[in-house]
């Protein structure tokens, strides 16, 4: 009852305007919280939950994944009580957001005063970098919040309210408790509240005590003995090393990573960044003489420091891991060094006064956030939402038997998320083109298909602008399309001329079925439309499909060429090149090409081929465009059906 007696009493000693900007922190994060689709990490954890045992979430949804169990066990549960909707998943998130604002200003006010406390929460609150990570269901806000808690219960363990160099003699049992319980949730999270959580417990070891060393000791033992049950899928995930490297798709962070990343901190706004300059030069010349640089100013920075150096030399050395939310962690401690130096100054100004700088400080992040960053008018994640909704919406106006769905994402779960909630349950008839046998079934599909119309989609995937190439080899019509961020769709027509967005006929159009021709290289046993075809052999080394003169007084600037051909060879071609190459005087000024083998991969049948080669729009006229076959390790396939069409730059 003492206890809760304190902490009652505790509160109500806060200034007021720390409810006030707790009051906008719960705002911003509340408010818009499921105006955006679950984003793709959120739809992954979501889908590593749909097992009916613990065992089995351990298992398959968290071994495979690059992050701790905590918080994939913590949905598991919730979710079972409270259903997968967007926003009873996020509500937990967005809270721990707001706990967090609180937190950051008991251990500013703790490590250095009232005005740090204030100042350092008025940012965390109105800034968009730690809004952004409230409002969706990861482990960010969660290991913000516990990260925070940690530190603030440290404090508590090691330093007297007055004096930030003394330490305690001793300390409570309850704060030593919610010190390992923080400590061990935030290793739990992330392995980045894990390392910032491993750099708290060795700073105490600089300012503990000799009497209490014992018992920080012995809590550093439980934090330990706490992880065990862990440390199976820790040594897995370490053994992974990272998400980029060839395997992954993070690659290592440029030389000025550091610089984007405080500017992005800061909404990206130069009048902010100036706020956060005027006012960290302005308390240290208010406080000059009464405010000294000490041990506890240079460890908070290191917190902020240290994760980050470490995360960067890894990047580098070992395997990219990088990332601007790996770094919400460490964010608060770079608020609490900047605003450090305004401990000493709570009574410079007369009393109504004494809070204006931390009201102005609100007011300019809240501002910036909203209307300079356009926060709540922009996409943040790639959009799933949507796309079940048009898809839905198509299928209701075409009819589902005339609509042939493809959509590219990493599972199933990520867009019938969306879909059931409209009670469709309807599949789709490609999920994923990443691999070469799943983009050989999609080659397939789009040859084989008779339906009328096809809807592709695509979610936090490459759009590769072969597919579209592909599609268009057989619908030739894009009637409806759209794209957000990373993700988007278009639906496709054979038999709706009428409505064509993006119809254009071509420049020049090359076709060769090589059934008039007499050229020795023309094999008469075999074709795919006809009953000849072009062989290429051990004879053969190049097969000379077409030129295009691409003249200096040629009015209309080229755009691209788009080639598709078929193909048969007995055995799956190793090294069989389609070249498209541009020369001025003999000269080559640019040369591509793919292999065959990309889409012939069935022995013994005929088989489509694309390329589209997009024209650089400073390439000098005056050269010539040659197609041709390269046979250089001179193996046997036989080429059909050539069309080779020439398009403008302008659509």
């Amino acid at each position: 009852m003492n206890l809760l007696k304190n902490i009652r009493s505790s509160f109500l000693e806060q200034p007021s305007i720390l409810w006030l900007i707790l009051f906008i922190a719960a705002f911003l994060r509340f408010h818009g919280l499921t105006a955006f689709s679950l984003s793709n990490d959120e739809l992954s954890a979501l889908s590593r939950l749909q097992f009916e045992s613990i065992a089995d979430v351990i298992e398959y949804g968290v071994y495979p994944d690059f992050h701790p169990a905590g918080i994939q066990l913590f949905l598991y549960f919730w979710t079972g009580l409270f259903g997968n909707s967007d926003l009873f998943v996020r509500i937990p998130f967005a809270i721990l957001g707001v706990a967090s604002v609180l937190i950051i200003y008991l251990l500013g006010k703790k490590l250095f005063g009232t005005n740090t406390g204030l100042l350092a929460a008025a940012a965390l609150a109105g800034l968009q970098f730690p809004l952004l990570y409230s409002q969706i269901a990861r482990p960010y806000s969660a290991g913000l919040f516990f990260v925070l808690s940690a530190a603030y219960f440290w404090s508590r363990i090691l330093f007297r309210s007055n004096d930030k160099q003394a330490i305690k003699a001793d300390a409570s049992w309850y704060d030593l408790m919610l010190f390992v319980i923080f400590i061990s949730l935030s290793m739990y999270t992330h392995y980045f509240s894990m390392l910032q959580a491993g750099l708290i417990c060795i700073a105490g070891l600089f300012f503990v005590d000799k009497k209490l060393l014992p018992k920080y000791l012995a809590a550093g033992l439980v934090i330990a003995l706490l992880y065990i049950p862990h440390l199976k899928i820790f040594l897995h995930h370490i053994s992974k090393g990272g998400i980029g490297g060839e395997a992954g798709w993070l690659g290592p962070p440029e030389s000025g990573f550091l610089d984007s990343y405080l500017r992005w901190t800061l909404n990206d706004s130069n009048t902010l960044l100036w706020v956060f300059i005027v006012m960290f030069f302005g308390y240290i010349l208010l406080n000059k003489g009464k405010n000294h640089l000490k041990k506890i100013h240079i460890v908070v920075f290191l917190f902020f420091l240290l994760p980050f150096a470490i995360a960067y030399y890894y990047s580098i050395h070992v395997n990219p891991v990088l990332q601007y939310s790996i770094l919400l962690f460490s964010f608060p401690f770079l608020l609490l060094t900047l605003f450090s130096f305004a401990s000493t100054s709570d009574n410079i100004f007369e009393n109504r006064f004494d809070r204006l700088p931390v009201m102005v400080l609100l007011i300019a992040c809240v501002f910036s956030t909203i209307n300079e960053y356009q926060y709540y008018q922009q996409a943040h994640f790639s959009e799933f939402r949507d796309l079940a909704k048009r898809s839905v919406e198509i299928n209701s106006k075409y009819g589902e038997e005339n609509v042939a769905r493809v959509i590219n994402i990493h599972a199933p779960y990520y867009i019938h998320h969306y879909l059931d909630d409209h009670d469709n349950r309807r599949s789709f008839d490609i999920y994923r083109i990443q691999t070469e046998i799943e983009k050989h079934n999609f080659y397939e599909f789009i040859d084989a298909t008779q339906k009328p119309y096809l809807f592709f989609s695509w979610s936090n995937m490459y759009d590769d602008p072969i597919y579209s190439q592909v599609i268009q080899s057989k619908y030739y019509c894009l009637i409806d399309s759209a794209n957000y961020l990373n993700s988007g769709f278009r639906l496709y027509s054979r038999v709706d001329s009428n409505n064509c967005l993006n119809f254009q006929d071509p420049l020049y159009h090359f076709y060769d079925g090589f059934e008039s021709n007499d050229s020795k290289m023309i094999d008469s046993s075999i074709g795919y439309s006809g009953t000849t075809s072009l062989l290429m052999n051990e004879a053969r080394e190049y097969g000379f499909l077409t030129e295009y003169k691409y003249l200096d007084v040629d009015e209309i600037q080229l755009g691209r060429i788009d080639i598709d051909l078929r193909g048969y060879a007995q055995e799956v071609p190793a090294n069989v090149l389609l070249v498209v190459a541009y020369e001025i005087d003999r000269e080559t000024e640019d040369w591509q090409s793919i292999g065959l083998r990309d889409f012939i991969f069935h022995g013994s049948k005929w088989q489509k081929a694309y390329m589209r080669y997009t024209i650089d729009q400073g390439l000098k006229k005056g050269g010539v465009f040659k197609i041709y076959i390269w046979n250089e390790k001179k193996e046997n396939i036989n080429i059909d059906d050539v069309n080779i069409k020439f398009y403008s730059s302008r659509l």
